[in-house]
Parts: C-alpha cells; structure tokens; sequence
C-alpha cells in the first residue's frame, strides 16, 4: 500500500485494492492536537461514508460524512479504515486492480489522479 502524507507527517493514508482507504493520524507533539481528514479533498470520496472502523479499538464508528476529525493526547496515533461505495481509486493503485488495462477503453480519468468505471 502506497501512502499519502497528507499534513506534514501527521496524517498518512493509503488505498487498498478494494478501494478502503487506511487512515493514520498521529501526534508527535508535547500537547494535544487536532487531526482531521476531508474524505472528498483529501482521498476523493464523494458522497457519504458507509463506516469508519478504528482499528486499534476493534470498533465501527458509523457512517461519516464530509470528514473524518479526532484529539489525539501527547504521542498518542490512531488508525481507521475507511469504507465508501463508490468505486474510484487513486490511479497509482487502480493499474494494480484484477485485469485493469492501461488505456481509455477500460476505464476513464474522473479527475487529476483519480479512476473510476473499472471493468473486470
């Protein structure tokens, strides 16, 4: 899984194949601090989220919409995975997904960086 850092090595996030996104946030700091995910400027997620789940907790926090916004105390890191339904990944990653071919018959550029339409 590659990785984005998204602010500064407080917040990494990578895509896996099947279009999750893992979210790492941490807090290299002596106080506490905010972190914060905007799923649609930062991941490319439009629409609502179906579930967040951290993963250190073991627990479903819900569907999320418009981002994702924790507190982390000193030295403190949290991890979730993020579960959408639309099918639009990062094209670094879609070139590695079943059959994908390179070419604009197999799929289109919704945006910079982004595919959508994959055809198996």
């Amino acid at each position: 899984m590659a990785h984005k850092d998204i602010t500064k090595s407080s917040i990494w996030a990578g895509q896996l194949p099947n279009g999750d996104w893992i979210v790492d946030f941490f807090n290299r700091e002596e106080i506490n601090q905010n972190r914060s995910i905007d799923f649609n400027r930062d991941l490319g997620i439009t629409g609502n989220v179906e579930n967040v789940r951290d993963l250190w907790t073991h627990s479903d926090l819900g569907s999320q919409q418009g981002g994702y916004n924790v507190e982390l105390v000193p030295h403190e890191s949290k991890i979730i995975r993020i579960k959408h339904s639309s099918r639009k990944y990062e094209a670094e990653f879609a070139s590695m997904i079943g059959s994908t071919k390179q070419g604009n018959t197999n799929f289109r550029y919704s945006e910079s960086g982004y595919v959508t339409d994959i055809q198996d």
